[in-house]
């Protein structure tokens, strides 16, 4: 998680200062001059921090960069506060334009009620599209769930969808109870274009099921096998046209909640007769549509992973 490309030749890496064992700073490198400029380290990122100290120590991951070049990161920090209490291991999320540095996801819950605050942001779920547009999940204090995935649009948080009791989003059963209350999500993705893939639970009249949600930029829409399986594991980003790989019934298939493309129908040569099973996870889907899948091969075979691409 610690290298991201973006337009125009940037490129955004992490990287280990002066010894420290955790990455405590963010660089872009330009390929066009080869230039590399510092976009964060503690003495930058602490301004973000209120009540911090000198005494800062910053972990940095999830690097992603706009076309305009707007950097965002998530990052866990633990420091001194003025009064000499400790703070340790607190998680946030941040932009920056190489000047000044914000924490997006701060103040007011959007869909909560007033007195609802953000509590905490899992700092390895994050997604974003080189518009600039910022996907997150954080933690909650509320009387009305306590986790929800937020889009930042125009510099604020815009609720997706949360796990509160008794919602009716777009395109779900009414009622349904969306990921479990103290759960975090287990994958989010952001297309080009809105597209919003989630990996977590639904529960529909007492029943609870694994399942993947597609935001089509109308309604959500439950990607299934072509019979009727429900997904279970989100593989990849969301691709241009509001695609995505997932596994159903153990096996992967490239969807978008209306259109179905089963990709273990055609194996190539490499793994015919091979005795393996396919990974519900680190798969990769590009805008045209090729898709990279893990798989694990059984039976005491010595090399036991590999990838192929569909």
């Amino acid at each position: 998680p610690h290298l991201a490309w973006g337009s125009n030749g940037r490129l955004l890496f992490v990287a280990h200062l002066n010894g420290f064992s955790q990455p405590n700073a963010l660089f872009r490198w330009r390929a066009s001059d080869g230039d590399v400029l510092l976009l964060s380290n503690a003495e930058l990122l602490r301004t973000a921090i209120p009540d911090s100290t000198t005494d800062f120590l910053p972990e940095f991951y999830h690097p992603g960069v706009s076309d305009a070049g707007i950097a965002f990161f998530s990052n866990r920090y633990s420091y001194f506060r003025a009064n000499g209490s400790f703070v340790m291991f607190q998680r946030g999320i941040f932009s920056t334009d190489g000047v000044t540095t914000q924490e997006i996801g701060v103040g007011l819950v959007p869909g909560q009620p007033a007195s609802a605050t953000f509590r905490d942001k899992p700092v390895l779920l994050t997604s974003h599209n080189d518009a600039g547009d910022f996907l997150f999940q954080a933690v909650y204090l509320s009387t009305e769930g306590n986790r929800g995935v937020y889009l930042l649009w125009d510099d604020e948080p815009v609720r997706v969808i949360d796990n509160a009791p008794g919602r009716s989003f777009p395109g779900l059963p009414a009622g349904a109870q969306v990921n479990a209350v103290g759960a975090d999500f287990d994958a989010l993705a952001l297309g080009a274009k809105g597209h919003i893939a989630i990996d977590t639970t639904l529960t529909v009249s007492g029943e609870t099921r694994d399942t993947v949600l597609l935001w089509d930029n109308t309604q959500w829409r439950e990607l299934q096998s072509r019979a009727g399986e429900y997904a279970s594991d989100l593989l990849s980003g969301v691709s241009a046209d509001g695609q995505a790989a997932y596994l159903a019934g153990g096996r992967p298939f490239l969807g978008d909640g209306q259109n179905t493309v089963d990709l273990d129908s055609s194996l190539p040569p490499e793994l015919t007769g091979l005795n393996f099973e396919w990974e519900g996870f680190g798969g990769a889907l590009n805008n045209p549509g090729r898709v990279l899948l893990r798989y694990q091969r059984l039976g005491g075979d010595q090399t036991p992973e590999g990838r192929i691409q569909a």
